[in-house]
């Protein structure tokens, strides 16, 4: 079929199925039944098994009809690819609807204080006792682990064997007594990451993904899914029991979402529409230098719209760390457009700032867009080693 016949199916179902007393449980149910929520993912699962171009378009149409999107976040972007490639049956069964669903919420819990970039260093350890692992150590910089229900954890389960070879990818109960959960505070004044300390935590038996021993495959599908997912263009809601959102009807729960959405939108000029509106609010488009490079920043952006679309649909050897430096990019020279159109303005924060201080709050955040997932460093290493096939990058051994 081709994207205008999907659109006239999709927009046929809509017509049909959507309704405006529907709570946002009620409609990602229906939107996984149908196999719209994630079009990518096999029948039976909440997809059609289409192409990342069907995804795509229609998250587009949900977005024109301003209809809530399916859920977004960890366990859709991260946990999901890799239970599909490397669950049991069972496993797919028992998770996988409640993804699609909303009701299932992840995290990631790799880095430790000393096992960072080289993550197969790691020291958290699970031992099988009574029929199940129990898990000692400490994960940091672990996103959203406050409200998740469910952790990606690595652990090293053979600590005879070489390091790569000892670690099992295992799926732990966030919520009890051995989990203890500790914000950490960004300069950004937002509390966005956590360390997470382990101590007796207790994981079922049959809770590991691919072989016991063997979590180093697992973890690099969930590395390259990081990289790779595409991006949540329709607004939705954060998913899971606790935030409180799956019961609250959809569309008061879009227009709430849109107004607080379209203002941060607004405010943040990754476009260059956005910078120019932001320019003309302050008076400074008639200023040659800031028109240049708002232009800029507008190739900048569709260029890097395009690219995310054309390796988002094709097989190209990197492309989740070529899309991933590409957004960093942009991320910087949007934040630093911020900065030069507003001047001085923009160091200042609170309520009686300008534009309300959002601009000083986006800018201290660009950053993370360089860190999270992999640096950028990291990437060009991937690139450099695994697709260029130039010599490892040389470490001091000292």
């Amino acid at each position: 079929m081709g994207s205008s016949d999907i659109a006239a199916e999709l927009n046929a179902w809509l017509d049909e199925n959507w309704s405006d007393e529907l709570t946002v449980r009620q409609w990602w149910r229906l939107l996984a039944e149908a196999g719209w929520a994630f079009p990518t993912w096999p029948a039976g699962y909440g997809g059609r098994a289409e192409s990342s171009a069907v995804a795509l378009l229609v998250q587009d149409v949900l977005l024109r009809r301003q209809l809530i999107g399916p859920p977004h976040g960890i366990a859709v972007t991260m946990l999901a690819p890799t239970v599909l490639r490397h669950g049991t049956l069972e496993q797919k069964q028992n998770i996988l609807p409640r993804i699609v669903r909303g009701e299932l919420t992840s995290c990631q819990l790799f880095s430790e204080p000393g096992a960072g970039s080289d993550l197969a260093g790691l020291q958290t350890s699970a031992r099988l006792m009574d029929g199940e692992w129990v898990v000692n150590g400490q994960k940091v910089w672990n996103s959203h682990a406050h409200d998740s229900d469910l952790g990606m954890l690595l652990a090293r389960t053979n600590p005879t064997a070489p390091k790569h070879d000892g670690i099992s990818f295992l799926l732990i109960p966030m919520v009890q007594a051995g989990v203890d959960v500790r914000p950490l505070r960004q300069m950004n004044d937002e509390v966005e990451f956590n360390e997470v300390f382990l101590t007796d935590a207790h994981v079922p038996r049959d809770n590991v993904l691919g072989e016991v021993d063997a979590g180093w495959r697992v973890t690099q599908t969930t590395l390259g899914s990081e990289r790779s997912a595409l991006p949540a263009r329709a607004l939705t809601p954060p998913a899971g029991e606790r935030p409180g959102w799956l019961d609250r009807v959809a569309c008061e729960v879009y227009r709430e979402l849109q107004a607080t959405g379209s203002k941060a939108k607004e405010l943040y000029p990754r476009s260059g529409n956005a910078a120019r509106r932001l320019a003309q609010q302050v008076g400074k488009w008639d200023d040659q230098v800031v028109r240049d490079r708002v232009m800029q920043l507008h190739v900048l952006s569709e260029a890097n719209r395009a690219l995310t679309r054309r390796l988002g649909v094709t097989r190209i050897a990197g492309a989740p760390s070529i899309v991933k430096l590409a957004a960093a990019d942009l991320a910087r020279n949007a934040r630093d457009i911020d900065l030069d159109i507003l001047g001085s303005a923009a160091l200042l924060s609170g309520p009686d700032a300008a534009l309300g201080g959002e601009i000083e709050l986006m800018a201290l955040s660009a950053h993370k867009v360089s860190i999270g997932g992999g640096t950028d460093q990291i990437q060009k290493n991937i690139l450099s080693e695994r697709v260029l096939g130039l010599p490892k990058e040389k470490r001091d051994r000292a």
